[in-house]
């Protein structure tokens, strides 16, 4: 009997857990506390009566938060990620890992994808026969598809950006797979991400934001660091918290509309998701996002050394906080504070092109306006009270030790700076070839290397050269690696080599930063007469 009542049975059997547990499900995301085992059930539930839940279908937008349920879709990336996402709760089952890691090989492109379908399909035909079902054609379609987008473009091509932000959402399904279903410990995370939908906008504190220059800038620096402490002090007593934690708060909710005054600690978020929607928050056309990355073994790398002036990291993530832990947000405190943002200066390859209106949100890991800012959120009206009783912090001579970091007030434009970075350098390098001499010439070298990197923030230069590649840290320890290369293959060392190697031959797509890398480093190392 295919059709009558065995039919109408059927899709009573089908539609009875997707109403209840779909209703559940939208109840949950309403009280924003996604429950991950009812999204489990409901996934079970879809594949075991072969729903097809497409990322336009009316079911789809049923589970999803009513922000983003009444969002059309804008784009075909975000079609595509939609649809990524859709197939992966399908394939949430235990039993379903081979078809979920098939899903996976195809967001890597068809180089992954082709070879792994064919073994897939050979065991399945093979002489087990029942071991593994064959995937159905519709399915098979479908990842084919994703590999061809995948496979459509390629990210190192130069000038390359992605369409928008959920082209870059798509091309990183892969590699922060995981990501929003288990967020780690902020020294337990590789990784620290920082979206901007300006990438030309500082990376820095927002404390040296608009500063004077010339003899005005420190005593404006230390007018706003005094004002940090002391907001983070009250913030302290009237909550309970350690001073680092209120000093936190007081970032989170330094915008004007709240507290208004800006610290010396940098945002970012334990998951790049989140990221990604802070990176498309208020994003306009013709603007580019971006999603800034700490390494935070690579940062290790830069602040070793005895001596080194940058320092390890600090992070801090003040708990009962829910907006902050809704963002897997943790606050960073740089040992150079001011010198921080050349660090972190590599993510070029995640700009995309911002289309206004377009928002990234992914309802399955949580992530929507209302999850990111909870209109509940009772701290900005407690915050709104203290902001206007902020007392004397008490720090000074004669009182308790100030709790302002100093080198909050470290020249970043002072070439020692960056000498002593580079002395910190060598000194791990000598350690790890014990019984070789130090190179003759070396620390000459450092010392006009250290000159022209700290030229490229002077005032003459910084604004000529947008690319903060072009200036990072990572620049100038490519720059001393080549150095050391040089020294120990016995050649003697030279800064213009090195730099051309290093700075300018990786600008040279770039005509106007060469120009005035070139400009700068006739300054310290002139091409008749160079080191």
């Amino acid at each position: 009997m295919p059709g009558g009542e065995a039919g109408v049975l059927n899709e009573r059997r089908a539609r009875r857990p997707r109403e209840v547990l779909c209703g559940r499900w939208v109840a949950s995301v309403a009280a924003r506390k996604p429950c991950k085992k009812l999204l489990c059930a409901y996934n079970r539930a879809s594949y075991r009566y072969g729903l097809s839940v497409a990322p336009e279908s009316p079911l789809f937008m049923s589970i999803l938060p009513t922000s983003v349920a009444a969002r059309p879709i804008q784009s075909p990336w975000q079609k595509a990620y939609l649809r990524f996402r859709d197939l992966e709760r399908r394939l949430t089952d235990a039993s379903e890992g081979p078809l979920r890691t098939l899903l996976y090989k195809a967001a890597s492109g068809r180089y992954a994808f082709d070879p792994s379908l064919q073994e897939f399909l050979a065991v399945c035909r093979g002489s087990n026969p029942g071991m593994l079902r064959e995937p159905p054609p519709d399915l098979v379609k479908d990842l084919q598809d994703i590999a061809d987008l995948r496979s459509s473009y390629d990210p190192d091509a130069p000038g390359f950006s992605f369409a928008d932000v959920y082209h870059l959402a798509f091309h990183n399904l892969v590699r922060w797979w995981g990501y929003g279903e288990s967020i780690p410990l902020a020294r337990e995370c590789p990784r620290l991400y920082r979206g901007q939908r300006n990438d030309t906008w500082d990376i820095g504190a927002k404390i040296y934001r608009g500063l004077p220059s010339g003899p005005g800038r420190e005593p404006e620096l230390r007018i706003r660091a005094t004002n940090a402490c002391r907001l983070a002090h009250t913030i302290a007593a009237r909550l309970g918290l350690p001073f680092i934690d209120a000093m936190a708060v007081a970032q989170h909710y330094s915008d004007p509309g709240i507290l208004g005054v800006p610290t010396w600690l940098v945002d970012f978020s334990r998951n790049p998701w989140v990221a990604l929607f802070f990176a498309s928050d208020g994003g306009q056309t013709g603007e580019f996002g971006v999603v800034w990355e700490i390494d935070q073994q690579e940062y290790a790398q830069h602040a070793a050394g005895g001596g080194n002036p940058l320092g390890g990291l600090q992070l801090i993530v003040p708990h009962s906080v829910q907006r902050i832990e809704n963002q897997a947000g943790v606050f960073v405190v740089a040992g150079l504070p001011q010198i921080f943002e050349q660090y972190v200066a590599f993510g070029r390859e995640t700009r995309f092109q911002q289309h206004t209106g377009l928002l990234f949100a992914d309802p399955v890991l949580g992530i929507s306006a209302g999850t990111i800012y909870p209109p509940d959120d009772p701290l900005p009206a407690v915050l709104a009270e203290i902001a206007a009783a902020v007392v004397d912090c008490g720090c000074g001579p004669g009182a308790r030790p100030c709790a302002i970091p100093p080198e909050v007030f470290a020249d970043f434009l002072d070439p020692e700076t960056y000498e002593r970075l580079l002395i910190g350098w060598l000194d791990k390098f000598q350690a790890e070839r014990a019984g070789h001499t130090e190179p003759p010439g070396m620390r000459a070298a450092l010392t006009v290397l250290a000159r022209f990197h700290s030229l490229l923030y002077s005032p003459a230069y910084v604004g000529r050269l947008p690319s903060r590649v072009s200036r990072s840290f990572n620049r100038l320890r490519d720059a001393f690696g080549n150095l050391c290369l040089q020294a120990s293959g016995g050649k003697p060392v030279s800064v213009r080599d090195v730099v051309m190697e290093t700075y300018v031959q990786q600008m040279r797509w770039d005509g106007d930063h060469v120009t005035v890398l070139l400009e700068v480093l006739e300054q310290v190392a002139p091409s008749g007469n160079a080191p």
